[in-house]
């Protein structure tokens, strides 16, 4: 594949201090890619799922965005697990998370599982 380019934009309105108006924090980020993994996890129960890489190359991903939708109001949380680590990063029913490091000086995120005490449906993008 061809590189393509990825252009990141968040926005979060918040007031910046108590008693502030509200004002809005931008994160913007952008590089090229020229691998790309998507994939929707239908996790049945209570497991640590493996997300798979696909051609994603062993350097890692530059860029990785993981959406938990909700499905039921019974909706529990999850917690993603990256590089191998133990120390996960919770995400409540309709968040998610986003990494993103457009140029690693090392590896980038090499591998994501999700650990779920029950049933979530897990929308997974990488790109490298």
């Amino acid at each position: 594949m061809a590189a393509k380019p990825y252009t990141l934009n968040a926005i979060v309105t918040l007031p910046p201090d108590d008693g502030q108006p509200i004002g809005s924090r931008d994160l913007v980020a952008s590089g090229n890619f020229t691998h790309k993994q998507e994939a929707e996890l239908v996790i049945q129960g209570a497991a640590t799922t493996v997300v798979g890489f696909g051609t994603i190359p062993s350097t890692g991903a530059k860029l990785m965005m993981v959406e938990y939708p909700q499905t039921l109001v019974t909706d529990a949380p999850i917690n993603l697990l990256l590089n191998g680590g133990v120390v996960g990063i919770p995400i409540s029913p309709t968040g998610g998370a986003i990494l993103s490091s457009p140029s690693p000086t090392g590896a980038g995120i090499t591998s994501l599982s999700i650990v779920t005490t029950a049933a979530a449906t897990v929308k997974v993008t990488l790109l490298a």
